[in-house]
């Protein structure tokens, strides 16, 4: 049995693209969440180094630990959308070449 026109998986080109972009836009989206997540972060402990540091000395460590656990995990989720991302990019470009040989 040979590999003719008629056999080849029939999608909608546009819908992938659509699905592509939009995963694209979140990942973008998660990095900036990360930055502002860590730069508030540095704001947050430069603020209780500073005037409050003494009010919430007891518990400061103990929410910086909480902290850096939530921005590791936002880290690793960043981490694996753009993994997904490059992996949807992948199989993009492998539609896209079975469009160029059919």
């Amino acid at each position: 049995m040979g590999f003719w026109k008629d056999d080849t998986i029939k999608f909608d080109y546009d819908s992938v693209q659509k699905a592509y972009t939009i995963m694209h836009q979140i990942y973008e989206d998660a990095d900036k969440l990360l930055e502002q997540l860590e730069k508030d972060s540095k704001d947050a402990e430069d603020k209780m180094k500073g005037e409050y540091r003494e009010a919430y000395s007891d518990k400061s460590e103990d929410v910086f630990k909480e902290l850096k656990k939530s921005i590791k995990n936002i880290d690793k989720l960043s981490k694996k959308v753009e993994q997904t991302s490059k992996d949807f990019l992948e199989k993009d470009m492998e539609i896209a070449k079975s469009y160029r040989k059919s």
